[in-house]
C-alpha cells in the first residue's frame, strides 16, 4: 500500500478539481498517480454527498465569467 497522501496536497487536488481539471492533468500538475487523484477524490465525495454539485457549480460559474 502507499504513502499517506499529506493534506496539503490533498486539498491541492481538490482545489484544481473544483477548477474543472482533469484527473490526468491534475496528476501531472501535482505529480502524484492519477489513480491517486481519484482516491482523494471519492474520499471528498464519501464526505460530502454534494461535492460533485460544488464542482459543477465552480465549472458554471468560471465559463459565465469567461463570456
Amino acid at each position: 500500500m502507499g504513502a499517506k497522501i499529506p493534506k496539503p496536497i490533498k486539498l491541492e487536488v481538490i482545489r484544481k478539481w473544483l477548477e474543472g481539471k482533469s484527473r490526468n492533468k491534475i496528476a501531472k500538475e501535482v505529480g502524484i498517480g492519477a489513480g491517486t487523484i481519484s482516491g482523494i477524490i471519492q474520499e471528498f465525495r464519501q464526505n460530502d454527498p454534494e461535492f460533485d454539485l460544488l464542482r459543477e457549480v465552480a465549472v458554471s460559474s468560471k465559463i459565465k465569467a469567461l463570456t
